[in-house]
């Protein structure tokens, strides 16, 4: 039974946690733990477009979290390419200034 703080997983070998996942609960009790800026995540491809919100602690958890989000779509992202041959992801801070820029493009040369 979990006590008062614990994380309890229901999944398969819940026991054998990642690197990942404790890299994600130690990153998420030091951004608890510091002043939040509100950041939007900007993802289009071609028409497409949606924001996320995300408050984080500075400018390099910013980029951090934009290159880890991008590395968890990369493969979706790529299927989509012929569609529309350029994905980006924007970074933009509160008031709007775009603080980074990950982008994706496909060429093909005949």
């Amino acid at each position: 039974m979990a006590g008062h703080g614990e994380i309890r997983l229901i999944a398969p070998f819940a026991d054998r946690r990642s690197v990942r996942h404790r890299a994600d609960i130690l990153r998420a009790e030091l951004y608890l733990s510091r002043a939040m800026t509100h950041y939007t995540f900007r993802i289009r491809q071609g028409a497409h477009s949606s924001d996320v919100a995300v408050d984080l602690p500075d400018d390099g958890a910013a980029w951090d979290e934009a290159a880890m989000a991008c590395s968890d779509m990369i493969r979706d992202t790529i299927a989509r390419l012929g569609d529309s041959p350029e994905w980006r992801l924007e970074v933009a801070d509160g008031s709007g200034a775009l603080r980074h820029l990950f982008r994706l493009t496909a060429e093909s040369f005949k």
